[in-house]
């Protein structure tokens, strides 16, 4: 049971951004917070003082907030320089009113971040990846609608500010995930492997992957946080198949290595929560707080 709404003790403003912290208790916020170094597992954007946009069970959608002690602990940020945010809001609600497909819950994110940050990628690991890849891409088909702009909750504030305008634009200073794409991680180095070897011309996920997509997060969780890693090895091929498969499903794009090297070229899709905390050089910190945030989309 929640407690009752109390007095609003900050004042949100119109496109201020709001940070969510992680339940280190909660597996997928666990590696969330693990591969992405950081403390946010989710984002939103406040459309007025009361009202915030963000995911919803039904997708993006604007929903009421209010302060309260038992609330989820949030950091505030807010854009360095003044400017009328109407343009910005307007770019909002387009996205809101087209019904756009969203993440579910965080899964999306903890894809993209096993596919940039760097891992021991041992056969365990690899195995475990591999069926939550699979697994994601099977929830992205069936939950979300054809088209190109698939939101992350992070994504969708950073796109939100990039699409209206010059004055809105994010500048983000060593974000993880940008610099990852040309660096290292699961992803460059599957766009290396099918520069040599072909894949399937028709890839499908393994019947196996009927399992719990949270059991198995479960399973990757223990063995990343096991003090005992086993030593790389070479990259098999349905790891490459399994990265293949998410890249095609995010992107629509049929062909996997055109699919992979969208993902690879992308940027909104890249920021995490902890990237506009941490690596944003135009947004501030202004405040800390506890927020409800209520389920009912307005």
């Amino acid at each position: 049971m929640t407690s009752q709404p109390s007095q609003l003790t900050n004042e949100f403003k119109t496109a201020d951004i709001m940070l969510f912290k992680g339940d280190p208790k909660h597996k997928l916020n666990w590696l969330i917070m693990h591969l992405s170094d950081s403390e946010y597992t989710h984002a939103a954007l406040v459309c007025e003082n009361g009202i915030l946009a963000d995911e919803g069970l039904s997708g993006l959608a604007k929903h009421r907030f209010y302060e309260t002690e038992d609330g989820r602990p949030i950091s505030v940020m807010r854009l360095t320089s003044e400017h009328d945010f109407s343009p910005l809001m307007k770019t909002a609600e387009a996205f809101i009113d087209a019904k756009l497909p969203y993440d579910k819950p965080g899964l999306i994110l903890a894809g993209l971040l096993l596919l940039h940050k760097k891992l021991t990628m041992n056969w365990v690991t690899q195995k475990l990846v591999s069926r939550i890849l699979n697994a994601i891409s099977k929830q992205i088909d069936v939950t979300l609608s054809h088209g190109i702009d698939r939101m992350t909750c992070s994504q969708f504030v950073s796109a939100v500010y990039t699409r209206s305008g010059s004055e809105f634009s994010l500048n983000f200073v060593g974000a993880d995930l940008l610099q990852a794409t040309v660096k290292e991680g699961l992803l460059m180095d599957s766009h290396a492997f099918l520069q040599q070897t072909e894949l399937p011309v028709q890839l499908k996920s393994s019947k196996e992957e009927e399992m719990n997509v949270d059991q198995l997060i479960n399973d990757l969780t223990e063995v990343l946080q096991s003090p005992k890693t086993e030593p790389a090895t070479p990259l098999l091929a349905e790891t490459v198949e399994a990265v293949a498969l998410f890249s095609q499903s995010l992107t629509q794009i049929s062909d996997s290595k055109k699919a992979i090297r969208t993902l690879l070229e992308g940027q909104e899709m890249f920021i995490t929560p902890g990237d506009l905390r941490r690596h944003c050089v135009n947004l501030i910190h202004v405040a800390d707080s506890r927020v409800e945030r209520c389920d009912d989309s307005l």
